[in-house]
């Protein structure tokens, strides 16, 4: 399957259960014959169809990491669904290729794993939009190297994608 697709269905299931865990509804689950997966009794993958999914209409959504694969598969499906999305990317170049492949989206230089960046990024999107409704902490980073040599980038990729960010 192509990585594209996998990051779509991957969104669709995530953002599946991010609206059912916000409405608090509770339903029989049932199988998908699209994905092979399940999803609440009533779910489908319209928005006409599922009320469910209309909950984003005039939401804030700010997706840490959205520049690409399943942070920018949701960001278009947020979209999709009514929110107004911010997402974010470590680069200006990662920042400048997705203001080209996400149009209406708005995108930010930010670094995830900077306490004092992303309070900065929170200001800054409140500031504008006035709250954030919707958070989906997708950032992380990978550094390859042969195992004997991947002590440090280990440690600093564990660090950014667990816990540097994380504010009080």
């Amino acid at each position: 399957m192509p990585a594209s697709t996998a990051d779509e269905e991957n969104a669709f299931h995530f953002a599946n259960a991010v609206f059912v865990s916000s409405t608090a509804k509770v339903g029989r689950r049932r199988h998908c014959s699209r994905h092979g997966g399940s999803h609440l009794s009533g779910a489908t993958h319209s928005s006409q169809e599922n009320p469910l999914m209309a909950k984003l209409d005039g939401k804030i959504a700010l997706i840490s990491g959205g520049t690409s694969g399943i942070g920018a598969e949701t960001a278009k499906l947020f979209q999709s669904e009514g929110a107004t999305v911010v997402v974010t990317g470590s680069s200006e170049r990662s920042v400048e290729a997705a203001k080209a492949a996400l149009p209406g989206i708005e995108v930010l230089v930010s670094d995830a794993g900077n306490v004092a960046a992303t309070k900065v990024l929170v200001d800054q999107v409140t500031t504008k939009h006035g709250r954030i409704d919707v958070l989906f902490v997708n950032a992380g980073i990978a550094k390859f190297a042969p195992i004997a040599q991947s002590t440090k980038p280990f440690t600093t990729a564990i660090s950014t994608s667990t816990s540097r960010a994380h504010t009080s």
